[in-house]
């Protein structure tokens, strides 16, 4: 059965743990995104981080029933029932929008043509029978889908309808992000498609896609939104994934809006401390954050530090 599949959490920070009478920030977190996030996390907290399983982009509730500590939510794109936030049956008190990301194509020196591949011809070399493209093989994950829809936007954006199914079909899957990252390294592969955060903190080369392929861009997010991809699940079904811009938020549930140390961590998070962090990281930091739900749930020490933008 097909169906229209809600973009998991990216990362969820607990807090109010103590450990030897020290407050302790834990995470879930995609190694995708550990570098960042974590980084941001030890600076604020003195290095009291502990890092958790990464289950929670897979299945929230299991974190919502687990977990006893406040919860601040980290998603990775827009939602569709914005209109809901602040309302008794919201998801969500409220969102600040204050980040954002783009797919780019990683590699390495041994990458073949990697000294002659460019933007405007990766995807005829990516073709070729001796090129070896990489993907991880677990689509319940949307940081593991969303090379398939630069690749589906790729296919139209230059004019290469085989592209997506080439590169699909004859792919070298993997168990996991670093397991890929250590075989392009050494050669056993030689390109694959991430987030421009992930290349640069495993130290890999890589090339920017254009806009309307690096999921990226506001101006293209209707054609990343009518993109899709139908993918294998693990008990044998097709599930459809739609595409969306890469647009990090902070997302703050009714019961948890009134914690002061959630309201010390966004504070810290809007920093221009962690803006250096990220931008340095590769990640695109927006410097007027946009907030939408309702006010009377924002801590009045965040409200000079974004910008309304309604429901």
């Amino acid at each position: 059965m097909r169906s229209k599949f809600v973009m998991p959490l990216t990362i969820i920070f607990l807090f109010g743990s103590v450990l030897n009478g020290l407050a302790v920030v834990k995470m879930y977190v995609p190694e995708v995104f550990r570098g960042a996030f974590a980084e941001i996390a030890k600076e604020y907290s003195g290095g009291r981080v502990e890092i958790l399983s990464d289950e929670c982009s897979v299945n929230r509730d299991m974190v919502n029933k687990k977990e006893t500590e406040s919860k601040l939510f980290l998603l990775s794109e827009r939602l569709d029932n914005e209109h809901m936030l602040g309302k008794d049956n919201a998801e969500y008190s409220y969102l600040i929008s204050f980040a954002s990301s783009q797919m780019v194509l990683a590699y390495a020196n041994k990458s073949k043509f990697s000294s002659i591949i460019n933007q405007e011809n990766w995807p005829y070399y990516l073709r070729k029978k001796e090129v070896s493209f990489g993907l991880v093989n677990n689509f319940n994950r949307i940081c593991n889908v969303r090379p398939l829809l630069a690749l589906k936007l790729a296919a139209y954006n230059y004019s290469q309808p085989g592209l997506y199914d080439t590169l699909y079909n004859h792919s070298v899957k993997f168990e996991s992000f670093d397991s890929m990252v250590s075989s392009l390294k050494n050669g056993e592969i030689d390109y694959f498609i991430t987030y421009k955060s992930s290349a640069i903190e495993n130290g890999l080369k890589y090339i920017e896609l254009p806009n309307m392929v690096s999921l990226s861009d506001d101006c293209f997010r209707e054609k990343y939104r009518k993109t899709y991809v139908d993918l294998p699940q693990s008990d044998g079904s097709l599930k459809r994934f739609y595409g969306d811009c890469i647009s990090f938020m902070l997302a703050v549930k009714k019961d948890d809006s009134k914690s002061q140390e959630i309201a010390d961590f966004i504070r810290f998070v809007l920093s221009d401390n962690s803006k250096a962090v990220l931008e340095k990281r590769g990640f695109n930091v927006s410097y007027s954050p946009e907030f939408r739900g309702r006010l009377q749930y924002l801590d009045g020490s965040l409200r000079g530090l974004v910008m309304y933008a309604g429901f």
